[in-house]
Parts: structure tokens; C-alpha cells; sequence
């Protein structure tokens, strides 16, 4: 899902326009919006990629499985002797 940089203003009737312009009606849809808040889905990129960026384990290490709940999907990653718990809450809490 691409995301626009800034906000575009109210197209009108134009349909092409209108294709064009996507979801971000509600002004949260583009970077501007989200790049200052900690909340977005912008920031939690941001902060996930520069996580994998400083541990190389979890860009280039060996992928294991570890046992969890229905609602968690936990692995392991090892690279050069470090080894990195990733535990992803998949319920609604």
C-alpha cells in the first residue's frame, strides 16, 4: 500500500484525480501525517528496520522456530554467536 508524502487537497470531480488520491482522506494516510507520530505505522517501520539494520541476526541469521500460544508466533534468529528472541502478539490485547 503506497503512501503519499503530503496531503493532496480535495480533488473535486476529478476522476482521475480521485483514483489517484487512494485512502488517505482522513489525513493520516501520508508520511507527513504519521513521520512525528510515535503511534503510526510509519514510525513502526521506521524503528523496525533500524532495529534490523544494528543486529545483523535478524537480517542474516539462521531462522528457529520456538514453541508458542495460538496468539504468539515466536523464532529465534542466531548469527555470529548472538541470538535474538523475536515474540510477535498476534491477538487483540
Amino acid at each position: 500500500d503506497p503512501r503519499q508524502h503530503v496531503a493532496i487537497p480535495d480533488p473535486g470531480s476529478d476522476a482521475l484525480v480521485a483514483a489517484l488520491k487512494h485512502d488517505i482522506d482522513d489525513g493520516c494516510g501520508n508520511v507527513a501525517a504519521q513521520r512525528d507520530d510515535p503511534g503510526s505505522m510509519w514510525s513502526l517501520h521506521r524503528d523496525l528496520l533500524a532495529l534490523r539494520r544494528a543486529r545483523p541476526a535478524l537480517a542474516l541469521g539462521a531462522w528457529l522456530p520456538v514453541e508458542g500460544s495460538d496468539a504468539v508466533l515466536a523464532y529465534e534468529r542466531r548469527h555470529g554467536g548472538k541470538r535474538i528472541l523475536v515474540a510477535l502478539n498476534l491477538s487483540d490485547r
